[in-house]
């Protein structure tokens, strides 16, 4: 009979090792879904990133401070002014600010004057 009940103890550990081995990997296989999940949110919330926002241009005649958050705001949040497509990174360079960015503030009332913008 003491045989026997080692025999069931055994049976009864053997089946509580295997259970706690199917939970362990039953976990690791969630573990592993919300790890691909998380990745997958950063790399989305890496390309979905909004713009800084200030920006400073460096420049000869005086830096240009482009307040981002205060143009989107005054365009009620039309990207389309300024970009075209999908918003990206707009390369600004003196032909791209003085004829994009002055016609618009010409068009909306904004700065124009050289030194309304290069600040020394």
């Amino acid at each position: 009979m003491l045989s026997g009940q080692f025999s069931v103890i055994s049976l009864v550990n053997e089946l509580w090792q295997f259970r706690q081995e199917q939970t362990i990997r039953k976990w690791r296989k969630k573990m592993k879904k919300l790890v691909l999940i998380m990745l997958l949110l950063a790399f989305v919330g890496v390309s979905v990133a909004t713009a800084a926002d200030v920006v400073v241009y460096e420049n000869s005649k005086g830096n240009i401070t482009f307040d981002h958050k205060a143009h989107q705001e005054k365009l009620g949040g039309d990207c389309s002014k300024c970009h075209q497509g999908e918003p990206a990174k707009i390369e600004v360079n003196k032909d791209y600010g003085h004829n994009v960015c002055k016609a618009c503030h010409k068009d909306m009332n904004g700065p124009t004057k050289c030194n309304d913008c290069h600040k020394k």
